[in-house]
């Protein structure tokens, strides 16, 4: 029988392969391509394992969809390159699957940053300004050249705002993919209220990068490390306000003095944007950790004696493992988890030592199902047979 062929519209990015290892856990079944560049000269990384295709190498989305005949395409949706593909695959009535990247807050319209643009940068890139204007245009059917002012309209909203902004702020229906597929019901809210979607648009597969960490976290983990407590550290690359060195340090000095007190040790589980520009020392008291495979990983969350996070999409499972307190800058963090009692909040700007104290971890049954959907390890094959049903279905 021959495999369904999915166009792949994914990240690929250097020391993060649990981003494409849902999708080659499921390709004995499902023949991927994958799209994520716009040039061979502008990728970074090279981890890919599936046939890699480039946006610029094609002048129309209508060009690369025929080049490639997909059954089916999924993943990002917020760029104006997607949007394009999203438009000529409903035009040649081909199912395009958005695909949740990681926990979104509800307020992210409020915390992220604007694109500045200023002239002379903008001059240096007119090349890829027009490559993209061309493809982006391009997605116009003959028969919906009314929309080209909506179009426009959006085209301008990109080029002064961040992608979701200039989404909110338009409000078209035209961006918005067949459906999204999410980790749950309360992850799915951003994309809910972004793409108005209907419930029937919203599919839910639980988190598919952690699969084999939920795997690994089913096991019996031997500790291999002394008494420790764990940080779930973040980059803060998309926040609105600057964030010091001196704060981030006043941050870690201030852990790292409960856990001397508990006679622990902090270990710091590095964002990947922070491995080379993180000026953590370490020390007998601070241990700072890289590149984790997943076992390794698991072993270092389930035996920790508490868990302290920024907002990240490795919190929330992790919350429900061990005792977790939530970092809150400004209002960056999961409202949900404070409100049901999984997690007490603390101030990044301001805690001390001496006022963390952790909830005790009850059974979260319930609200584990509620937030995560499933821990079993299987969301890609929930991913695959969602993919493979819909298509078959749409056929």
């Amino acid at each position: 029988m021959k495999k369904k062929k999915g166009l792949l519209v994914w990240f690929e990015m250097d020391r993060r392969i649990e981003l494409l290892q849902p999708f080659i856990d499921i390709s004995d079944d499902i023949e991927f391509i994958h799209l994520h560049f716009r040039t061979r000269e502008e990728r970074n990384a090279d981890i890919s394992p599936f046939e890699v295709i480039y946006w610029f190498d094609y002048s129309s989305p209508y060009e690369l969809i025929k080049a490639h005949k997909p059954d089916f395409i999924v993943g990002a949706t917020e760029g104006l390159l997607s949007i394009a593909l999203i438009v000529a695959a409903k035009e040649k009535g081909i199912p395009y699957y958005g695909l949740q990247h990681g926990f979104t807050t509800e307020n992210l319209l409020d915390i992220i940053v604007n694109e500045k643009r200023t002239f002379a940068d903008t001059f240096k890139k007119i090349g890829m300004h027009h490559k993209t204007l061309r493809f982006y245009f391009s997605a116009i059917p003959a028969s919906q050249l009314s929309q080209f002012p909506k179009f426009l309209k959006l085209f301008y909203l990109f080029f002064k705002n961040f992608p979701e902004a200039a989404l909110a702020k338009a409000g078209y229906s035209f961006p918005k993919p067949k459906y999204y597929i999410c980790f749950s019901e309360i992850s799915a809210a951003h994309y809910k209220s972004l793409y108005n979607l209907s419930p029937g648009e919203l599919k839910y597969v639980g988190i598919l990068s952690f699969d084999h960490l939920f795997l690994q976290l089913a096991k019996h983990q031997e500790r291999k490390f002394k008494k420790h407590f764990l940080m779930i550290d973040t980059a803060f690359t998309d926040y609105y306000k600057e964030i010091t060195d001196d704060q981030m340090n006043r941050c870690y000095q201030e852990l790292k003095k409960y856990c001397m007190a508990n006679d622990a040790v902090l270990v710091v589980k590095l964002h990947p944007h922070m491995y080379q520009k993180s000026t953590l020392q370490e020390d007998e008291h601070l241990k700072v950790v890289r590149n984790l495979p997943m076992d390794e990983l698991a072993g270092y969350i389930k035996n920790a004696e508490g868990c302290f996070g920024f907002y990240s999409t490795l919190t929330m499972p992790t919350a429900f493992v061990v005792p977790t307190i939530q970092i809150r800058y400004d209002e960056v963090y999961e409202p949900l988890l404070v409100k049901k009692g999984v997690t007490p909040l603390v101030d990044f700007f301001t805690f001390k030592a001496e006022e963390l104290q952790f909830n005790s971890l009850d059974d979260k049954g319930e609200l584990t199902k509620e937030f995560l959907f499933a821990t079993d390890g299987c969301a890609a094959i929930r991913l695959k047979e969602i993919l493979l049903d819909l298509t078959q279905n749409n056929n």
